[in-house]
């Protein structure tokens, strides 16, 4: 999944061929979900795989996310996990 943080600071996802403002799931008269909400977390790098092990405990190579991978808390504990993430935010 791909996606941003605007100049703005509201929460854009790539569907299809173009980026698009997500509202918040909870409150509609709050309208897009963004930084100012108190329950949107900072973007964090993805961590890869480090223990050289599968679920089923087969060895394997470790995995590294791409360099513009990123996870975002947002309500309710939700995790947002993107392959790449951009924050145009200064």
């Amino acid at each position: 999944m791909e996606g941003k943080i605007n100049k703005y600071g509201a929460l854009e996802i790539l569907r299809v061929s173009r980026y698009e403002v997500q509202q918040c799931p909870n409150k509609e008269d709050i309208g897009d979900c963004g930084g100012w909400c108190p329950q949107f977390g900072e973007p964090k790098k993805l961590r890869g795989f480090s223990n050289g092990l599968t679920l089923e405990g087969i060895p394997c190579s470790p995995v590294s996310p791409p360099e513009n991978s990123r996870t975002i808390t947002i309500c309710q504990g939700r995790v947002l996990e993107f392959d790449n993430f951009t924050d145009e935010r200064e």
